[in-house]
């Protein structure tokens, strides 16, 4: 049995991996169908992307956020279709994107043009201003005062607010690789670079952001059927204008994820499942205060969702 409330997870870029979704690939027509259209769309065979690689190609924008949005789905849907759904959502930066779909803001084939859309402006961006993203595993109030000790608050930003010890900063390439020299001085050890191609999250986004808001204006947003929590104010957001402009603003203004736990800790969420490849956010809902006392599980595979459904008769009827 799943306790209530069931919260769905989306997770975003540095969650995906060569051969992700791959069960999803060779049997769901609805995905193959999807992943055909976004490839004649940007010329790419995103199939054979996301099955063989290379790395380098699969963690472009343009190519990961439509695969990672077209495969969180996949999975949503065969747990939908077996009766299991959320009674809140959430997502992590694009993963914000399938949330939309699945709380019915959006339908899904448009959240997988928005995320294909989305991907590509940031790449645009990115081969104008080359950069990208560190996690660093001190608090908040820490990183800030780090950034304004060694004098980068014009060049270095906080991208993530993910957990009580976990901020993820973004820039361009020179300064952030200048960033991590200094700050590992002061405490060794505690910086990861992110495998993201570009500076996300940061006002050098802003042309991207911009042109993807004049872009969004002409897709229709619906209010919610399911409580979606948004990463741009931690709360729930029922108005179809704000989750656009939301959408867009998204890519030059911080993720809010340490608030959006406590939020879900606030609505005493008793499951988490994480949807789609990786265990990031299963991962952060730990070190953002989710005991043993709730369920916290990935869903990436058809075997992990058919498993959630057998773990769970009662909410089905069977």
């Amino acid at each position: 049995m799943i306790p209530a409330p069931l919260v769905f997870l989306f997770p975003g870029q540095g969650s995906h991996a060569v051969g992700m979704g791959a069960d999803l690939l060779r049997s769901d027509e609805w995905v193959r169908n999807q992943i055909r259209q976004v490839s004649a769309e940007i010329g790419e065979d995103l199939e054979r992307i996301c099955l063989k690689g290379p790395e380098r190609t699969l963690m472009r924008a343009a190519v990961v956020q439509p695969l990672l949005t077209i495969i969180g789905l996949g999975y949503a849907r065969k747990l939908a279709d077996a009766g299991l759904t959320p009674d809140l959502v959430a997502g992590h930066s694009l993963g914000e994107i399938p949330a939309l779909a699945v709380a019915g803001a959006l339908s899904p084939e448009q959240a997988v043009r928005v995320a294909a859309r989305r991907g590509s402006f940031m790449d645009q961006a990115a081969a104008r201003a080359p950069g990208g993203m560190a996690a660093v595993f001190l608090a908040l109030a820490e990183v800030e005062s780090l950034i304004g000790q060694v004098g980068m608050a014009d060049c270095i930003f906080v991208a993530n607010d993910n957990a009580p010890a976990q901020v993820v900063v973004s820039g361009a390439a020179e300064p952030l690789a200048e960033f991590l020299h200094l700050i590992q001085a002061v405490r060794p050890g505690c910086c990861k670079p992110l495998r993201v191609s570009g500076p996300w999250h940061t006002p050098l986004l802003e042309a991207a952001r911009a042109q993807f808001q004049d872009w969004l204006a002409a897709i229709p947003f619906a209010h919610p059927r399911i409580p979606l929590i948004a990463n741009a104010t931690a709360r729930p957001e029922p108005d179809p204008d704000r989750l656009r402009e939301y959408a867009a603003t998204q890519l030059t203004y911080p993720v809010h994820w340490r608030e959006t736990m406590a939020e879900l800790r606030a609505r005493h969420a008793r499951a988490l499942l994480e949807i789609g490849p990786g265990r990031v956010l299963a991962g952060l809902a730990r070190l953002n205060g989710f005991g043993n006392e709730t369920i916290v599980r990935g869903i990436d595979s058809l075997r992990a969702a058919s498993q959630m459904v057998a773990d769970c008769p009662n909410e089905l009827g069977t």
